[in-house]
């Protein structure tokens, strides 16, 4: 049960890194629909780990 809880975290966590890296190369190519996109995705992974924070 432990090691599911951490390999979701390290998930999570892995997700975020690459979310970020995706609005870094949004920001730069000022495409403004993908930042939007980025940001949307940013917000729901966000909420995710608090709902699984608060459950674990």
């Amino acid at each position: 049960m432990s090691t599911s809880l951490t390999f979701g975290a390290m998930l999570l966590i892995i997700g975020l890194f690459v979310n970020l890296l995706a609005l870094e190369w949004s920001i730069e190519h000022e495409d403004k629909r993908s930042i939007e996109v980025c940001v949307a995705c940013m917000t729901g992974l966000i909420m995710v780990m608090f709902v699984y924070a608060m459950i674990h």
